[in-house]
């Protein structure tokens, strides 16, 4: 079964647009969903053998960098088939994640 990353790290985990459409369509086609998201008002009581939540803290912009070390770091250690950036502000990530080098990330 392949595996695939969906990260945000602005919207809340139950954003229409990702969770209800993008994240429910990959687990309907079969893959393995690792869905990271901001913690919203909300609490995931979603059971689904596939699909793996986890729930970030809301940031400010100048603090989103610790969330996009993490990422690199979950990325690193997953090792999905395919990552999906949803926030533009992630695509700083792109050079790290093609090299799938990012052991020079966040020191």
């Amino acid at each position: 079964m392949k595996q695939i990353i969906v990260l945000s790290s602005v919207h809340p985990w139950n954003d229409s647009r990702i969770y209800h459409k993008e994240v429910q369509t990959l687990l309907d086609t079969g893959y393995q969903v690792d869905y990271y998201a901001i913690e919203g008002v909300h609490d995931v009581t979603l059971q689904h053998p596939h699909l793996t939540v986890t729930l970030l803290p809301r940031r400010n912009l100048a603090a989103r960098f610790l969330t996009w070390c993490y990422f690199l770091r979950e990325i690193k250690r997953k090792q999905p088939d395919a990552v999906h950036l949803h926030d533009p502000e992630l695509l700083c990530l792109v050079p790290r994640i093609k090299k799938n080098d990012t052991s020079q990330d966040c020191v």
